[in-house]
């Protein structure tokens, strides 16, 4: 079963009743999503539990932007560890990559391949394979700013007795994908 969970911001509700978010809104004009998918950009925790060796795995990705700092962490566990980063990454964003809301406050950061939509950001076309899909400036600012925070960051653990605490700071939500 896999499960993914994105953290929304400056959320509220109009004199309509219609709920919506800055960052991880999923278009519904309700809090619950029901089902609609991935709102951009917004960081990302996913969960695959009981995956096809048996084992549960975690992690905690920008592949989609971000928007706040997430870090899962294992709970009575020490063969797992924490990822993610607690740390802001919207203040390394660059300027071309920013989201910012109608008073230009920063909110989130898109990825490169969101903004720009090139080959050589989104690993499509000539860049289609590892070799030639490469990291880019804009990815290597996210990985250096926060060393624990990369796509493919994922930690297994036994799948009969993980628990594991989802964090983020106050007054963020989460919604399901």
């Amino acid at each position: 079963m896999d499960r993914s969970f994105l953290g929304r911001t400056f959320c509220s509700t109009n004199s309509t009743g219609s709920f919506s978010c800055a960052t991880g809104d999923c278009g519904t004009g309700k809090v619950e999503c029901s089902g609609y998918g991935l709102s951009i950009p917004s960081t990302l925790a996913e969960f695959a539990l009981d995956g096809a060796t048996g084992k549960d795995s975690y992690d905690v990705s920008v592949v989609a932007g971000y928007n706040l700092p997430m870090q899962i962490v294992p709970l009575d566990d020490k063969t797992c560890s924490s990822t993610g980063c607690v740390m802001d990454l919207k203040v390394t964003c660059p300027f071309e990559l920013r989201v910012t809301t109608t008073n230009t406050s920063l909110v989130a950061c898109m990825n490169a391949c969101q903004k720009l939509k090139l080959p050589e950001y989104c690993c499509t076309g000539d860049y289609s394979s590892p070799d030639k899909c490469k990291p880019s400036l804009y990815s290597q600012n996210f990985k250096s700013v926060s060393q624990a925070l990369i796509a493919t960051s994922t930690t297994i653990a036994p799948s009969s007795h993980a628990q594991v605490n989802l964090t983020m700071p106050s007054p963020f939500a989460l919604r399901r994908l």
